[in-house]
């Protein structure tokens, strides 16, 4: 029974209650202190606008059953979070809430046990990602930025090596910076020449290209060498992306092309158009998977209408993502370029080979390229009278003639004709005639 003093009072402890269920239980308590409970304590579900767990200021913040065996966390009437059956802590809406704020409101560490799934944008502190963080194999070529560095197979693609001379190469298959050949046809024309102040930030030089359009209908005005698949096997079935920096005033005027060509047929992948450049350098870049089968594969520059373009540091690369141009060393950068093309020239006097008179009138001797070729190569020479060779006595006897007695990938016969003073059988020094410039041309295009 109740002892009423200072307190209500129930003896013996857990035996009477105060109301009962159904409709006779008291309608509010008002406690001054503490509400202490030896058993369970039940509340009404509520909701986000009357939660059932309320505070005496804020009666629209507090907790409710936000659905079967979850809590639901409210403030100002709205459903904020929410722990629910399973007990994850999940938000009522999507990417809505935050946890923490920038600034001194942040939580301190947070640790999980497996995967972090980033909607946004995750930023990270430098240095704060260790080598141990990320899965062997983890980031694909695709999420790679572009300037993580990368190994490119174009030759000369930073416009670095013009062996043939500064231009203006206008001819229709001329071949002007190392690596590169015009290609047009019909009434179209195109002008190739180095350029060394219009470059690209870090570059030595470009290559402007001014087009005007005609009746042509070749599209790749500007091409790479053939990377044939015989010399480049491991671009078969890889996925490659080319780009390079472009520097044009005009909008629409140039754009990147990739022929894969398989089955005796070209497939064309573009890349967008040029923007209008407004005095800056853009990167334009195209992706494609190289068919197994592939014959050949062609980077180049294609003109949709007249216009001035310089391009600068083209990269082609295996993987879907675009590279930032890597410049290679000067001596690997010119050792590329030689394997397709390799000009001797010889100043006045200069030595150029130790031969073997073969008769009274005629050398030959062996000349070993730079670089090994990557096909047996065509050789042209500058005229005969441009060559010497020395006689017995040391003295000098011009050649009127010259010729290749042989080529091989490695090295070529010299063979000069016409001279004077000679012993058969005896050496003879090949050189460069007095007062002139002796130059051989070899060219190994595959």
């Amino acid at each position: 029974m109740p002892d009423v003093r200072n307190a209500l009072i129930f003896t013996p402890d857990n035996s009477f209650d105060v109301g009962a269920s159904g409709a006779t239980r008291p309608r509010d308590a008002f406690l001054g202190r503490n509400l202490n409970i030896g058993g369970t304590g039940m509340l009404a579900d509520g909701s986000s606008l009357t939660p059932s767990l309320v505070f005496t200021n804020s009666q629209t913040t507090g907790l409710y059953r936000q659905a079967a065996d979850s809590i639901g966390f409210a403030t100002n009437g709205l459903a904020r979070w929410a722990m629910n059956a399973s007990g994850h802590f999940i938000a009522p809406a999507d990417s809505t809430y935050d946890i923490g704020a920038l600034g001194a409101t942040r939580p301190r560490d947070l640790f999980l046990g497996r995967n972090l799934t980033v909607g946004g944008t995750l930023t990270l502190p430098n240095g704060s990602v260790a080598g141990a963080a990320l899965a062997d194999g983890g980031v694909t070529n695709v999420k790679l930025a572009s300037d993580v560095a990368r190994p490119s197979m174009l030759v000369n693609g930073g416009f670095e090596v013009w062996q043939r001379g500064n231009g203006a190469f206008t001819g229709a298959s001329s071949w002007g910076p190392d690596g590169w050949v015009n290609s047009f046809n019909g009434t179209d024309a195109l002008s190739v020449t180095r350029e060394t102040t219009t470059v690209d930030a870090g570059s030595g030089s470009s290559a402007l290209l001014s087009y005007t359009k005609g009746t042509g209908t070749f599209t790749e005005h500007l091409r790479s060498l053939l990377y044939k698949t015989t010399e480049f096997p491991q671009l078969k079935g890889r996925t490659v992306t080319f780009s390079a920096r472009i520097f044009c005033g005009t909008a629409n005027v140039i754009r990147l092309r990739l022929n894969n060509f398989y089955s005796c047929t070209d497939h064309i992948t573009t890349s967008s158009n040029n923007v209008a450049g407004g005095g800056s350098w853009q990167t334009l870049s195209v992706t494609s998977a190289v068919d197994a089968t592939a014959t050949f594969v062609i980077p180049s520059f294609s003109f949709l209408a007249t216009g001035n373009a310089y391009v600068d540091n083209a990269m082609l690369v295996i993987g879907s993502a675009a590279a930032d141009y890597v410049p290679l060393p000067p001596a690997d950068d010119l050792a590329r370029c030689l394997r397709y093309y390799e000009a001797k020239v010889y100043a006045s006097n200069q030595y150029i080979a130790t031969g073997q008179a073969y008769t009274t009138s005629g050398v030959i001797g062996v000349v070993p390229y730079l670089v090994r070729k990557c096909v047996t190569p065509t050789i042209t020479f500058s005229a005969g009278s441009t060559f010497a060779v020395t006689t017995s006595a040391f003295g000098v006897a011009a050649a009127t003639t010259v010729g290749m007695a042989a080529a091989t990938v490695d090295a070529m016969g010299l063979q000069l004709t016409g001279a004077s003073g000679l012993v058969a059988g005896n050496a003879s020094i090949m050189i460069a005639n007095t007062g002139s410039t002796a130059s051989i041309f070899i060219e190994a295009i595959p």
